[in-house]
């Protein structure tokens, strides 16, 4: 699996998490993402939250060895896991509950294609 999978795969999985929380922060350690807690891993789970922390998708209370606390959406990062995505995808859910469906049924081509949506969604 390359980098940029494991980014999509990590990238589904945070942002159900957030939303299903949000507005309260919650905290996101590496440990509880057995995959990418390894040493070849590892890189891309900091990296990826701090990707989304300087896209301004997600804002952080602390960094602390082994993970994050205080993370919520933010304004932008809801109003984007909350937008209905085009007709590409399934329904009338939103980019979030499409991320949730895709992760339950393991469809990694849908969690690559949505997370470009929301990415492009922001950047437009």
């Amino acid at each position: 699996m390359d980098n940029q999978q494991k980014f999509n795969e990590l990238s589904a999985v945070i942002f159900s998490q957030l939303y299903d929380s949000f507005p309260i922060g919650t905290q996101l350690n590496i440990r509880d993402y057995p995959t990418f807690d390894t040493e070849e891993n590892s890189n891309i789970f900091f990296a990826t939250i701090k990707f989304y922390i300087d896209e301004k998708f997600i804002r952080c209370d602390d960094q602390h060895y082994g993970g994050f606390s205080g993370i919520v959406l933010t304004s932008k990062g809801f109003s984007v896991l909350n937008a209905v995505p085009p007709e590409q995808f399934t329904s009338k859910s939103n980019l979030a509950m499409e991320l949730k469906n895709a992760i339950e049924i393991g469809k990694t081509t849908t969690i690559k294609a949505l997370i470009a949506e929301a990415i492009k969604m922001v950047f437009s």
